[in-house]
C-alpha cells in the first residue's frame, strides 16, 4: 500500500462475532469449489485442451456457464434424465447463491433478541433500496453451506466418467444414493431433493429443512 496501515489502527465498524464468520466462511468457501466445478464440466463436454477451455470459460459468470452446459450436453446426446437433473441442480444453485451473496456481499448490523432466540441482521447495500433487512441466525447459515455441500458433492458426480461412477456405486451399495447422488438413477426414491445432513462436533445428526429465511 502506498499509505500504510498505522500500528496503533484499530477497526471501529461492527464485526459479527467468530460463529457467524466461520459459518459464512464455509458459505464462500463451498461455492467458489461449485463455481470451479462448473467450468471443469463444461469442460469435460467440450473435450478441448486446458489451456484452450480456460480461455474459452474464463470469465464466464455461473449463469452463463450452466446454460451452455445443458445445451452442450443435450446437443451431444446425453441421457435426457441426467441433463433434467443438471438442470435441477443448477436451478438449486441459483437460489441457494443468492443467499450467499446475501451473506458476503450484505451489511452486517448488530444482533437483536427476539422471542425464539437472538438473531443477526443483515441489510442490503445503500444501492439496492428496494430490499428489505433479513433477519438470520447461525444454524440458517450453516443450514446454507450444508445446502451448498450437497450441491458441490451432486456436481462432482456429473464429473466422474462412466467407470469411476459404476465402480463407487456398487462399492457404497445402500449408501449410493447419499455419497454418489445419481437422481437419474434414483427416481423410486420419494424425494428428489435428498439432504444430506451433516454433523459439527456436539451436534447431534439432525434433517435439515431445504427452506432458509423462512
Amino acid at each position: 500500500m502506498k499509505y500504510k496501515r498505522p500500528r496503533g489502527f484499530e477497526e471501529s465498524s461492527y464485526t459479527p462475532p467468530d460463529d457467524v464468520l466461520a459459518a459464512v466462511g464455509r458459505v464462500a468457501i463451498t461455492s467458489a469449489s461449485i463455481e470451479d466445478l462448473m467450468h471443469s464440466l463444461f469442460w469435460k463436454y467440450v473435450e478441448v485442451p486446458t489451456d484452450v477451455a480456460t480461455i474459452i470459460t474464463g470469465d464466464q459468470k455461473p449463469t452463463r456457464l450452466s446454460e451452455d452446459i445443458i445445451k452442450i450436453a443435450a446437443a451431444l446426446g446425453e441421457d435426457p434424465d441426467r441433463v433434467q437433473d443438471l438442470r435441477d441442480l443448477f436451478a438449486d444453485f441459483k437460489e441457494l447463491n443468492e443467499k450467499r451473496n446475501q451473506c458476503v456481499h450484505w451489511m452486517w448490523h448488530r444482533p437483536r433478541q427476539w422471542k425464539r432466540g437472538r438473531k443477526h441482521w443483515l441489510a442490503p447495500p445503500i444501492y439496492k433500496p428496494k430490499r428489505s433487512p433479513i433477519p438470520f441466525t447461525v444454524e440458517q447459515i450453516n443450514a446454507l453451506a450444508d445446502d451448498l455441500a450437497w450441491i458441490e458433492l451432486r456436481m462432482r458426480v456429473h464429473l466422474l466418467d462412466d467407470e469411476e461412477f459404476e465402480r463407487e456405486r456398487k462399492e457404497l451399495r445402500f449408501a449410493a444414493h447419499v455419497m454418489v447422488p445419481a437422481p437419474w438413477l434414483d427416481k423410486h426414491r420419494k424425494s428428489k431433493r435428498i439432504r444430506w445432513p451433516r454433523a459439527r462436533p456436539g451436534q447431534k445428526w439432525v434433517r435439515r429443512k431445504s427452506a432458509l429465511w423462512s
